[in-house]
């Protein structure tokens, strides 16, 4: 391994993660009630277990539909995740269904709305097909109630975000409601600046739900932010070592002559080897060097941080 691999490597073949989170620290949060008749809510299904005292799937959805009329009143779309049969692991969404269901192998199981599966939720959901029976059943059984149900071809997050910017002038104010900060970054991206779109990110364990909106992100890295969130690590790509992303929203400002590069990102004419020297630029600002030094390449800095990293551990 040379050293410019130590920059991006996948530990176990893995992209390296990163928390999308690292965004919520530059973020504004917004307190609002969202169970009002004037607003509308869009909801990523798949976001909170299904739970019931009892364990029969119509239980199951029943418990499910009450759940959102609860929470969110009746103006509500629900979108779920996709499941095409013909998965082979060339989307970022695949290869991470197909990593799961290695770690949770589980029968398929034939059900309907009287049967009570004899395993736990997650051993049932990490079977596939299990999983696109039980979301068939539960549009099915919210569709005779007349809630609002899409299902995208895969992912969710663009139809999600779509479903929402849709509405955008139907209601005094927009809700998505799901877990992943991603929804909030396609919205700030797709409705820049539309005070009435707001992303509920629901709190796990016992956190509170938080709001915010597509006004969060200071100005300056909403007009970036998809590049932002890609190149500093997304779900189709690795985290960088050592950095989070509110360091590269900061990267600009501290460095103006970057302006230049940035837009090279977003001129659909620009060549590959535009693109790689831009993005190579930025790294090398990223890693506090300076890309006016011929010396200075990728591979000579990234074996500079190495060394200087083995220095600071000592000797073994």
């Amino acid at each position: 391994m040379n050293a410019l691999s130590t920059l991006w490597s996948y530990p176990n073949d893995r992209p390296r993660g990163n928390a999308k989170e690292d965004f919520i620290s530059i973020t504004n949060r917004h307190l609002l009630n969202v169970k009002d008749p004037s607003n509308n809510v869009t909801l990523n299904g798949g976001w909170r277990p299904l739970t019931s005292q009892s364990c029969l799937a119509a239980d199951i959805s029943k418990s499910y539909l009450t759940y959102l009329q609860t929470h969110y009143g009746s103006n509500v779309a629900v979108v779920f995740d996709g499941y095409p049969s013909d998965v082979n692991g060339n989307s970022a969404k695949s290869a991470e269904r197909i990593q799961q269901a290695n770690l949770h192998l589980s029968h398929e199981i034939i059900f309907n709305e009287a049967t009570c599966p004899e395993t736990s939720q997650e051993r049932f959901s990490a079977n596939e097909i299990n999983k696109m029976r039980f979301i068939d059943l539960l549009k099915k059984f919210l569709q005779k109630a007349n809630v609002t149900v899409k299902q995208a071809v895969e992912d969710a997050n663009v139809l999600i975000v779509e479903t929402t910017v849709s509405v955008k002038f139907q209601y005094d104010n927009i809700f998505v409601v799901g877990e992943g900060i991603g929804i909030l970054v396609l919205l700030t991206e797709l409705a820049p600046m539309k005070e009435n779109l707001y992303f509920q990110k629901c709190g796990k364990r016992r956190k509170p739900d938080v709001l915010y909106s597509t006004t969060s992100f200071k100005y300056k890295c909403s007009r970036m932010i998809l590049l932002v969130h890609a190149f500093s690590g997304c779900d189709t790509s690795s985290a960088l070592f050592g950095h989070g992303k509110t360091k590269f929203c900061f990267l600009e400002e501290k460095n103006r002559h970057l302006e230049e590069k940035i837009q090279v990102f977003f001129n659909s004419e620009a060549t590959i080897d535009q693109v790689a020297k831009a993005g190579e630029t930025f790294l090398i600002h990223l890693y506090g060097g300076n890309p006016r030094t011929s010396a200075c390449d990728l591979n000579h800095l990234a074996t500079r941080c190495l060394l200087n990293q083995q220095l600071k551990q000592g000797p073994f």
